[in-house]
């Protein structure tokens, strides 16, 4: 076979293939326009560990939005739109919606995962570890640690948004190595009910138990500090069970300072 019949066979095969390619796409693209809406499947991915949205939640906000799914072609049912109005919601960290074969609309989502609770005197409001703050949410109360008092952090009302002040992220930053530190330490995790924020920006922590009050300064050496409290709780606490302390100052290095 010559290089000139060979090279137009292979035109010809290629051409064919390319042919019954976009007759193939010709032919999905005409059955999609046919398919209908078969019903819509919402699945929270963390909901075993976090509880602020519900598929039942999710169904009402698209009642809500006068989003209608069932039985519509599903090439007019706008997806973006949907993934735009879950994501809206301020307790969603990311929505993805799609349409499987059998004409099903999917709707997936996460939930921001807070890390601690702030606890002002004008209200309250969580943020996660990527510095993200929203409201406190009716549905459900996140088992996180809770910090009170003067919180330099001033989110607007209804909102979803990150720290963008340098001041306030600097301080936030701190804070959450603080919580971390609480957080992924077996010795502590569980035991430090609140952080309170005083007005000189100094923190006071109180444990889940017992009457101390611990004066801990800025959120700074963190684990020097908790070795001071480990060290008060193992060498002076059981001295005085009959008279706790009522303050314990970890503040100053080298230095475990009891007041009743």
């Amino acid at each position: 076979m010559n290089k000139v019949l060979k090279y137009s066979l292979t035109g010809v095969l290629a051409l064919m293939i390319v042919g019954v390619a976009v007759v193939s796409v010709i032919c999905g693209v005409r059955e999609r326009r046919k398919l209908l809406c078969s019903g819509v499947k919402v699945v929270v991915r963390d909901s075993s560990t976090c509880g602020f949205v519900t598929s039942g939640d999710v169904m009402r906000i698209l009642r809500k939005s006068n989003i209608h799914c069932s039985g519509l072609p599903v090439d007019s049912i706008d997806l973006q739109k949907i993934e735009k109005t879950i994501d809206s919601r301020s307790a969603v960290k990311k929505c993805e919606a799609f349409v499987t074969p059998d004409g099903k609309v999917n709707i997936e989502l996460d939930q921001r995962r807070p890390a601690v609770r702030f606890q002002r005197s004008d209200g309250g409001f969580y943020a996660d570890l990527e510095g993200c703050l929203f409201p406190l949410q009716s549905s459900y109360d996140a088992p996180v640690l809770l910090v009170d008092g003067y919180i330099p952090l001033s989110p607007k009302t209804g909102y979803k948004q990150y720290i963008e002040n340098p001041d306030q992220l600097e301080w936030f930053s701190k804070m959450m190595k603080l919580v971390n530190y609480i957080d992924e330490n077996p010795t502590w995790r569980g035991k430090i009910s609140r952080i309170t924020i005083q007005q000189n920006s100094e923190l006071v922590l109180t444990p889940l138990s017992g009457d101390e009050k611990f004066l801990f300064g800025q959120p700074d050496a963190v684990k020097e500090k908790f070795s001071r409290m480990e060290k008060y709780y193992t060498n002076i606490a059981p001295a005085r069970k009959d008279a706790p302390y009522k303050v314990v100052d970890v503040r100053y290095k080298g230095q475990v300072i009891c007041r009743q």
